[in-house]
């Protein structure tokens, strides 16, 4: 009895050691796209309850899961589900609700969404804009966006607090900054198509120049003038130091915008579940 439970185990041990050749080992998820910038807006290529890819822009200055141009909605023949009051600094109105049963950007994807319908093609564009994918598409993954190398990173690694440039955040997405002495928090928007935005306040005290450039915005129905400006002292947001930066500004902004005209020539990695930041 005793022999053969020896045996037994022996060939056991060796199944064991057999199997092990073909041991298959879990690779940490992570996911490269490449990602278009055109009319300094963030292209990704996305696919709508299977059908696409379409062209959807990343939008971390807006919450939510995302949002679908109406043209798109209807051509796809979305059900309308419901409606939603939306109010901004600009206005307040209700929107259409529509039934999205998946919205995915390669592996990473989203199931059984309400989004709402907006339009995003009243102003000519190089690409047309099908959607937004917003900030809580990535909430659970580490998003980088490489403006220089023009990818899209996600993973599902993490920032470390302490380690170089990692800043940490309270609301998202205001990070830490600095001109000259003043410190100011600066909000990062790869939705917006400016570079940097600032209201007509937050420049008292700091050397700055005009220059002869002008620029119109339409924002709901209200037309304003953006003032061109040099900021002559050191500009710093996160890691990155500028001198001579061009900026605007408005009496429209409420809090100093940093869009995609200046984050294309940057390296932004977001990981919100550790609320943590960093621009290189």
């Amino acid at each position: 009895m005793l022999l053969h439970i020896m045996r037994l185990c022996t060939a056991i041990l060796i199944v064991i050691v057999l199997l092990s050749d073909y041991t298959v080992v879990a690779q940490p998820f992570r996911q490269q796209s490449p990602i278009i910038i055109s009319d300094d807006l963030v292209y990704v290529k996305v696919n709508v309850n299977g059908r696409g890819p379409f062209n959807f822009i990343l939008d971390s200055g807006t919450a939510g899961i995302g949002r679908i141009d109406r043209q798109l909605a209807k051509e796809i023949g979305l059900k309308i589900i419901g409606y939603q009051q939306v109010s901004d600094i600009y206005q307040s109105k209700i929107e259409i609700l529509v039934s999205v049963e998946s919205l995915g950007l390669g592996q990473v994807t989203q199931s059984g969404l309400r989004l709402m319908v907006g339009d995003y093609n009243t102003k000519p564009k190089q690409i047309r804009i099908d959607g937004v994918l917003s900030r809580d598409f990535f909430y659970n993954y580490l998003l980088t966006i490489d403006g220089p190398a023009r990818q899209l990173i996600i993973s599902k690694e993490g920032l470390e607090m302490g380690a170089e440039g990692v800043l940490s955040y309270t609301k998202a997405f205001l990070i830490p900054g600095k001109i000259g002495q003043t410190d100011l928090l600066f909000n990062l928007d790869t939705g917006s198509n400016l570079s940097l935005h600032f209201p007509v306040g937050k420049l008292t005290g700091i050397r700055y120049e005009n220059t002869l450039n002008k620029r119109e915005e339409t924002k709901a129905s209200a037309t304003f003038t953006l003032q061109e400006a040099v900021i002559k002292d050191d500009l710093v947001v996160g890691s990155v130091r500028m001198k001579n930066q061009k900026v605007y500004y408005s009496d429209k902004a409420h809090q100093i915008n940093v869009g995609e005209g200046f984050l294309k020539d940057h390296v932004v990695t977001f990981d919100q579940r550790k609320r943590l930041v960093r621009i290189d």
